[in-house]
Formats: structure tokens, C-alpha cells, sequence
């Protein structure tokens, strides 16, 4: 059985916020809330992650894509349940349908750090 929880933090190595981005795995602009770039107007981030064990007050996790060093603000539950209405349906992803795949295996090449 898997457990997740989710992250919400802030994006402090980002520098300015832009509404169109070309996100790491396209060179094709998207608007900046299409995409998980940290170019965002409100420097909040967010990442569902496996949690993978809690050893008295540290959590480990994986399937993180936040910078080392990132602040923490808060963590949640995930509850899947609050979504099982959706999950038998076709869920489309847009413009990452093509590229979701690849993204385990790649790092942000940096375009949004200034």
C-alpha cells in the first residue's frame, strides 16, 4: 500500500513570474498555469509525493521535484477518495499528454532560475 501526502512550498530561487512559459520538457510557450513552472505570480508551489517512511519528526518521501533547500509551508493528506468520481474516466493532461513519460527521468534544465 502506498501513501502519499502533498507538499506546498515556496519557490524562493525564482525571480519575477511571467503568464506564458516554454516549461523544460517543450520549447512551445503555455500559459504559466498549464505548466509546473515555478514562474508563477505567487511564488507557491505544489508536488504530490509517495511518502515513503516517518522516523519520530523526519518524513521521507520521494518523487520530489522541488530544488534542495526548498521552505516547506505546509503538508497535507492526499485523499484519493475526493477524486474517485474521476478516476474509471479518460483524464486528459493537454500539452504534457505526449511528454508525461519522460518525466521521471529528466531534471529541469534551469531556464527558470534567474
Amino acid at each position: 500500500m502506498y501513501f502519499f501526502i502533498i507538499l506546498i512550498y515556496y519557490l524562493h530561487l525564482t525571480k519575477g513570474n511571467a503568464l506564458q512559459v516554454k516549461p523544460f520538457m517543450d520549447n512551445k510557450p503555455h500559459g504559466v498555469f498549464a505548466t509546473r513552472s515555478p514562474k508563477r505570480p505567487n511564488n507557491i508551489g505544489l508536488s504530490t509525493v509517495k511518502l515513503e517512511s516517518i522516523n519520530g519528526n523526519i518524513i521521507h518521501i520521494s518523487n520530489i521535484d522541488v530544488v534542495d533547500g526548498t521552505p516547506i509551508l505546509d503538508i497535507k493528506p492526499y485523499v484519493p477518495q475526493l477524486f474517485e468520481d474521476t478516476l474509471d474516466n479518460d483524464i486528459k493532461i493537454g500539452w504534457f499528454e505526449n511528454k508525461y513519460n519522460k518525466a521521471k527521468n529528466q531534471k529541469a534544465d534551469g531556464r527558470f532560475v534567474e
